[in-house]
């Protein structure tokens, strides 16, 4: 992979990162943020999806780095949990959104079973001594 295909991964990841900042700390209303009411689970559902999504894409990025790709899952947990409470933290100074402690567990569940997902993939790809792009044809 050249260069700058390892810097547009990361190009992506800032995006969705800010994409999800813009969301959480926006104050205007959601996308189909009326329908919270009427599905019950659908914010802790989103907010898992979410911060899975970000897990996920920075298990990618890490693992470009040639970091060994346990390390890179456990790193990409940690900065996607991370990220999930600090932006539930800054919440609570937004008037009119509102920290909640089942919103940060769902984002760190999601980041937690998309880290556990990709290895799982890693693992299938290393036991069938095939590379990972296989799995995708």
């Amino acid at each position: 992979m050249g260069p700058w295909k390892g810097q547009l991964v990361w190009l992506v990841v800032a995006a969705y990162a800010a994409v999800l900042c813009f969301y959480s700390l926006g104050s205007g209303a959601l996308p189909g943020a009326g329908l919270s009411e009427a599905l019950p689970g659908r914010d802790l559902a989103a907010h898992g999806l979410a911060y899975g999504g970000l897990a996920f894409m920075l298990c990618v990025a890490l693992s470009q780095r040639r970091a060994r790709w346990l390390r890179a899952a456990a790193m990409a947990f940690t900065l996607s949990a991370g990220y999930a409470g600090v932006l539930e933290l800054a919440q609570a100074f937004v008037p009119a959104r509102t920290a909640s402690c089942a919103d940060l567990f769902a984002g760190v569940l999601g980041g937690g079973a998309a880290c556990a997902l990709w290895v799982a993939g890693r693992s299938l790809c290393v036991a069938c001594r095939r590379p990972c792009s296989a799995l995708l044809r």
